[in-house]
């Protein structure tokens, strides 16, 4: 047994743990999703480990998510699930609560299994006519499809999480011990690989067109869309960054914003003048460089491409608003001007539906 006396603040997280498990019901998705056993591997690794090793340790987010609420909370987000589950006639139970068995490495899982949890039981605790996981025409599915004063609306959730280049410069980080006494991640620095992108709001900006198209063309396959052609569509996008300063304030996102809602994306000759060290961020340009890229990886014929090209650069049109979110916190929307009419939304809808996240339940963490 390691460092046996300084392990006591692990071992109370393992007692807390324990004990509020103990308030929910037996057979419950919580209790399924972090069994006894499981508990006990944790608190045996514990026991097991170098505390300096324990320092930089990883633990499963519904583990460190219960340690931190308090048991009402934790009832409440029990209660939250359930009421998401009762109401999802497409998806079996497994598939909608398979983030509650997130692993140590999992994060992003939780995060947008949580974010999806969040939003579904909001629109159901309101009472309003909604159906989860809509079946859109082309086979696809929308994750609510809503109808407000004789309108459908279309809402589709997703999550931005760190890059893969912050995690690495991270874990780099928490490796060197010598960077654990002084505590600072100084970036850029020495813990980022040759050639890192991140941090940059340029790098924000066209992570961010990745995270739309995603949705409205994945692949760049027009046909690949999660939007529905005959109703008001939004996307709720969650920010979760615990290593990188993204955000949905960043200036990339609304540099992204602007090229994204435009009536026509800018192109790229605004930027051929432009001092060394200035990124080419327009839509346009993020098209070309992505298409190379697919293509290459044989993800991509690049005859289709152009044959769609019309159809890939107007997919946006099909999103009448974005409501932009910190975690489950409510940050800041857009109204997407040049929607096509079917899909438009107007300022009135779009503040009912911000009002609807002004309430964030008590297991949200601000």
């Amino acid at each position: 047994m390691k460092n046996s006396s300084d392990k006591k603040i692990y071992r109370d997280m393992v007692a807390r743990v324990r004990e509020k498990l103990l308030c929910l019901p037996e057979n419950g998705h919580i209790r399924r999703a972090l069994p006894a056993g499981l508990i006990d591997e944790i608190a045996e690794r514990i026991e097991l480990s170098d505390i300096e090793d324990l320092k930089g340790a990883r633990f499963p987010p519904l583990f460190l998510f219960l340690s931190l609420c308090s048991v009402s909370a934790i009832q409440e987000f029990e209660g939250d699930v359930c009421l998401v589950v009762e109401h999802s006639k497409r998806k079996p139970p497994a598939e909608i609560t398979q983030f509650l068995k997130a692993g140590c490495q999992d994060d992003r899982d939780w995060v947008a299994g949580q974010f999806e949890n969040f939003v579904k039981s909001r629109f159901l605790k309101e009472g309003l006519t909604v159906e989860l996981d809509y079946l859109l025409p082309n086979g696809k599915d929308a994750d609510i499809r809503l109808e407000m004063d004789q309108k459908v609306f279309s809402l589709e959730c997703t999550v931005i999480t760190d890059s893969d280049e912050d995690r690495n410069t991270w874990d780099r980080f928490i490796a060197d011990k010598s960077a654990l006494e002084k505590g600072i991640l100084m970036r850029p620095g020495k813990y980022d690989s040759p050639g890192s992108r991140s941090p940059s709001d340029y790098y924000d900006c066209l992570r961010f067109y990745a995270k739309v198209y995603d949705k409205i063309a994945k692949q760049f396959d027009p046909e690949e869309s999660q939007m529905n052609e005959n109703a008001a569509n939004v996307l709720l996008i969650s920010f979760y960054s615990p290593r990188a300063p993204l955000s949905p304030t960043s200036p990339g996102v609304g540099w992204a914003l602007d090229e994204l809602l435009a009536d026509q994306p800018m192109s790229g000759a605004r930027f051929k003048d432009s001092p060394p060290g200035i990124t080419d961020i327009s839509l346009l340009a993020w098209l070309d460089f992505t298409t190379k890229d697919l293509h290459r990886k044989s993800r991509l014929d690049l005859n289709r491409y152009c044959k769609d090209f019309r159809k890939i650069v107007a997919a946006p049109k099909k999103i009448g608003g974005i409501l932009l979110f910190e975690a489950c916190s409510f940050r800041a929307s857009r109204v997407n001007y040049n929607a096509y009419k079917k899909c438009r939304l107007s300022h009135h809808e779009i503040a009912r539906l911000e009002k609807l996240f002004e309430i964030l339940p008590d297991w949200c963490h601000r």
